[in-house]
């Protein structure tokens, strides 16, 4: 082991945001980032710090939800969570509590002093110049709309400025008279009504590209000297140096800037921790990068790569991997650099924990699956019993909901567990006598135990929660049908890029080779060509005559409009959980019947 490089031991997955609440504090004055091994890692941590240290300022640095050199731009939510934590970085230097992922750390990202002083605020009552804010707009990513419907879009009509900042749920239209801002609300983007009246505002960047003249003309240099003079005429070029958006242009990042940073470097003195799988996870991403690089190399002509003479429209030409990503290489040599824990589940050999390893003496908690496999056993009743034996523990009950902890609360008081507690965070939880059970709300997958105290998840009660079953995916050898069965005009929804109508079949030559395509037209004549075997991303849109307006293509609005859907349908699960939860709680005014039996069917179920 590295003499700089330690290991976390009996740190078990529930308890690691506990764990690195602790290695903060720890750190004094320094910053800590935690790179976690995947998305859903990320996710879990992020989402228990607030329980665990609700004073420790927690940022999230999520990686690009598309594949390296992709023809996809990053979903703009995504973007705007990367932006939110490299202009909060760039612009303190107090100490915070980073976590990110593999894939998210291996990326390289734009030098601090791009966002430093890149934020723009306002009060109602300021003297602001519009002009100053247009080109504030310009300058950091927006993009100029009629109407604003997604995040960093702006539009100005007269004294009236609507803009959508990243990180917002809904847009704001500022209201001037002259140089001074009247009024600022904020309103529903898709309706364009006023939802309330606030009185000041804060805009970030929006884009780790942003097409001011420099960054273009730097673009189209770098490009030409890349991949060759012909290489100028690429629609990519074209797009950038008129001001336009191009779909995955953000797979060019290092060619917009004057060299790139790490996240490292935006907080060099910062105690590195790792979660457990990481390295394996970081080989398999080093493989990743060089697989899709090579992939795309191999579909270059020979030309093109050799003497960098021009290629056809359709040729990806990707920017070298040393120039986006970190390599093997250069990930050891950052981590020798720095003080890095490496956090593991496991016990600490015996002998090591003076050898670089700390025992925090955590476990697993326990589980109730074979209460539950047991139908003669009540499972309730086999859990108040274990909690009564538990007098020399605090135990702490966790649920991902609020319906859902008060659904636990209501099925072990019914079956004799009393004075069950309610706590918002583990230091008020630390306070409740040894012995006591405790409610919270906070979602882990399974719970742990560490000194006098043992946390035990919904999913350690239940059992696991139901997972959505894999779509059927429609085959490639069925694609004449599916094509057949749509006429021309016929309105479709592709998954990622929204509403488009049906303009045909075509036969397209790409790598060497025919593909047949859908061609799909959206706002503004552009088109879009579906291979065969991607027809899956393709749905009907409502009846033959039906009609609704054609999306843009490369904007974000379709993908707004799928968060918000997924946040309604989050809404109406809450409203329904919370039903739930007073009905298994109230008593019935006209038959008194006893819910305990029905409640214990329903938790065997996942």
């Amino acid at each position: 082991m590295d003499a700089n490089r330690f290991a976390i031991a009996g740190a078990p997955e529930g308890g690691r945001a506990l764990v690195l609440s602790e290695l903060f504090h720890a750190a004094g004055s320094k910053s800590v980032i935690h790179v976690a091994r995947d998305d859903a890692a990320m996710a879990q941590i992020a989402n228990a710090l607030p329980f665990f240290a609700p004073n420790i300022d927690v940022l999230t640095f999520p990686a690009w939800d598309c594949l390296p050199y992709d023809r996809v731009s990053p979903n703009a939510e995504i973007l705007s969570r990367r932006l939110d934590a490299l202009t909060a970085l760039a612009n303190s230097d107090d100490p915070v509590l980073i976590v990110t992922t593999v894939s998210a750390i291996l990326q390289r990202v734009p030098k601090r002093e791009i966002y430093r002083g890149a934020t723009m605020t306002g009060a109602v009552g300021d003297t602001i110049e519009p002009d100053r804010l247009v080109s504030f707009f310009e300058g950091n990513g927006y993009i100029r709309t009629g109407t604003v419907r997604e995040a960093g879009e702006y539009a100005v009509r007269g004294d009236i400025i609507d803009v959508f900042p990243p990180g917002e749920p809904d847009p704001i239209r500022l209201d001037f008279f002259g140089d001074e801002l009247e009024g600022v609300r904020s309103f529903d983007a898709m309706t364009q009504r006023t939802l309330q009246v606030v009185t000041a505002f804060t805009l970030k960047p929006v884009s780790e590209v942003t097409l001011d003249q420099i960054s273009m003309d730097r673009f189209r240099s770098k490009y030409r000297t890349q991949f060759g003079a012909g290489s100028t005429d690429d629609p990519i070029c074209g797009a950038i140096q008129a001001g336009r958006r191009f779909i995955g242009m953000e797979h060019w990042l290092p060619l917009f800037h004057d060299g790139l940073e790490t996240l490292f470097d935006y907080r060099p003195d910062a105690v590195i921790s790792l979660d457990q799988e990481v390295d394996e996870v970081a080989v398999d991403r080093f493989e990743m990068i060089a697989d899709y690089y090579d992939a795309r190399v191999s579909m270059m002509p020979k030309g093109v790569r050799d003497a960098g003479k021009q290629a056809s429209e359709e040729t990806y030409k990707p920017v070298p991997p040393e120039t986006l990503f970190i390599d093997a290489a250069g990930w050891s040599t950052l981590l020798a650099a720095r003080s890095v824990a490496a956090l593991t589940a496991f016990d600490a050999p015996p002998g090591e924990t003076e050898q670089g390893h700390v025992d925090w003496g955590g476990r697993v908690s326990i589980d109730f699956a074979a209460v539950r496999a047991r139908a003669e056993k009540n499972l309730f009743e086999e859990v108040n019993e274990r909690f009564t034996s538990e007098t020399k523990r605090r135990i702490l009950i966790t649920a991902s909901t609020q319906g859902a902890s008060e659904r636990l609360g209501s099925l072990l008081s019914e079956h004799g567990l009393k004075d069950v507690r309610r706590v918002e965070s583990w230091p008020e939880f630390t306070t409740q006598p040894v012995g006591s059970v405790s409610l919270a709300v906070m979602d882990i997958e399974h719970g742990f135990t560490v000194g006098d105290a043992l946390v035990l998840s919904e999913q350690d009660i239940l059992g696991d929660r139901l997972t959505r079953p894999t779509r059927r995916r429609r085959r490639g050898e069925n694609f004449l049908a599916e094509a057949s069965s749509l006429s021309m005009n016929d309105l479709v929804v592709h998954e990622d890029h929204g509403i488009g109508r049906f303009d045909g079949v075509e036969t397209v030559a790409a790598g060497g080779a025919s593909h047949e395509c859908l061609r799909i037209v959206y706002a503004g004549d552009d088109k879009l060509y579906v291979p065969a075997e991607n027809i899956e991303v393709l749905s009907r849109f409502g009846t033959e005559d039906a009609s609704a307006s054609l999306d843009r293509l490369g904007a974000q609005s379709w993908q707004a409009r799928k968060a918000r859907v997924k946040e309604r349908i989050r809404e109406i699960a809450g409203q329904l959980l919370a039903v739930a939860a007073k009905r298994a709680v109230q008593k019935g005014e006209v038959l008194n019947v006893p819910n305990s039996d029905f409640q214990e069917f329903c938790a065997r179920f996942p």
